[in-house]
């Protein structure tokens, strides 16, 4: 399988007031697609609301395909198993 990185999208920059932009968190892990699903391996500072956005997917689903508690915060190198429709 090949690993993708994952490019900055305009999602990643929210604007601020005056035209500004300052960077909010988003997903920079990489991903390997695996048949019916992506896993994806988490960077440092990636957020789980954020992977959820890329896909679009809750973070509901992501964690209920994960086995995982909740919370937003994720560990650099983690692995996450997502299915998407969207691959991006």
């Amino acid at each position: 399988m090949a690993e993708h990185r994952l490019p900055l999208a305009d999602a990643d920059v929210e604007q601020v007031s005056g035209g500004s932009a300052m960077w909010a968190r988003s997903a920079r892990g990489s991903f390997t697609i695996a048949g019916d699903h992506i896993v994806y391996t988490a960077a440092e500072g990636d957020a789980l609301s954020a992977v959820a956005a890329r896909y679009s997917v809750t973070p509901g689903q992501i964690a209920s395909w994960n086995g995982m508690a909740g919370g937003d915060a994720l560990s650099a190198g983690q692995q996450l198993t997502i299915y998407a429709n969207t691959i991006r």
